[in-house]
């Protein structure tokens, strides 16, 4: 999993009920308790939208914090059930880390069929595809192989494991205590939950929504690392090339 525990005692983090806390107090309205309370009809609401926030977001490719590799040990059978928290794949992520190749797909229906009932084709690069729910190679792969794949999981909360524990370990799906921590960027959940409830109770969030937008693009650029840009890029070469051919000695 791609989860640090998160120490309760020391953290900065916020929790699910201190980011709905901040989002009404910054809209002047009263604050709740507790989350999901049955009697405070707001509160309600919060949990409902603060859930339904999270998971939308997290289905986005843009962030750090929910990526999860998933190890696979090759068996001789072609299908091998997903992750519990699979949600989106990261295409090109797939590789066989004992042949060192990458492997090939997803394919699509039509080029699985041509697989299956046409000429198909050998090892050593296997190809894929995701169905019902499961990871689908072709051909039948060689027992005992490593495979790779990076997937965004559809864990974007962590909370405590147990009663009175003192870090936050276990990764769930969605908000289901106070004390959860949503492990995506604070601002930008307490900005969400702000433009949701104001839509909900029919205002104007028109100004929200700017601020939103804003929150999401910082929040993106903060997750996601990019390498540095030149304007001239020289193409490396590893193997050989005419750069480290000697001049004689051919054929000797």
């Amino acid at each position: 999993m791609p989860y640090s525990p998160i120490t309760v005692a020391t953290t900065r983090k916020r929790t699910a009920l201190q980011i709905a806390q901040q989002a009404m107090g910054e809209m002047g309205m009263p604050r709740p308790t507790t989350l999901g309370s049955s009697q405070d009809e707001n509160a309600r609401q919060l949990l409902f939208l603060l859930n339904g926030l999270g998971e939308k977001l997290c289905r986005l490719p843009l962030w750090s914090e929910t990526r999860a590799e998933w190890l696979l040990t090759s068996t001789t059978a072609t299908a091998y059930d997903l992750p519990d928290d699979w949600l989106v794949p990261l295409v090109g992520t797939t590789w066989d880390r004992t042949g060192r190749w990458p492997l090939l797909g997803p394919k699509t229906p039509t080029e699985w069929q041509y697989l299956q009932s046409g000429f198909g084709v050998a090892a050593p690069q296997y190809r894929f595809r995701f169905i019902n729910n499961q990871f689908v190679l072709f051909p039948i792969p060689l027992a005992g192989l490593t495979l790779v794949h990076e997937y965004l999981s559809s864990n974007w909360v962590l909370g405590l494991a147990s009663a009175g524990a003192v870090t936050a370990t276990a990764a769930k799906p969605r908000i289901t205590q106070d004390s959860d921590y949503p492990i995506l960027d604070e601002l930008m959940l307490i900005t969400g939950l702000k433009l949701a409830f104001r839509e909900a109770k029919g205002l104007d969030a028109s100004r929200v929504r700017e601020e939103f937008e804003d929150m999401l693009e910082a929040a993106w650029s903060n997750s996601i690392s990019a390498g540095p840009l030149s304007l001239a890029p020289i193409p490396s070469n590893i193997f050989i090339s005419e750069w480290n051919l000697p001049d004689t000695g051919y054929g000797q």
